[in-house]
């Protein structure tokens, strides 16, 4: 995508050393259609061990993806 179609807030962000541009991307990437079948698999392997992991598209896309969560 070219820099000039980015959101400038996200541009301005990441020239100023923070994140957002790469937590956007991530975001899109896992909560996107792609990882679709992925999410869908991992349903049937969801238990008490990994229940407050990410699962839901809604939750994927609004993740500010903080290590180690």
């Amino acid at each position: 995508m070219p820099f000039d179609k980015l959101d400038k807030v996200l541009l301005e962000d990441a020239k100023n050393g923070g994140t957002k541009l790469v937590e956007r991307f991530i975001a899109g990437m896992w909560g996107g259609f792609g990882y679709g079948i992925q999410r869908r698999i991992m349903t049937f392997f969801k238990n008490e061990a990994n229940k407050n992991d990410l699962w839901e598209k809604k939750d994927l896309l609004a993740s500010t993806y903080e290590p180690g969560m």
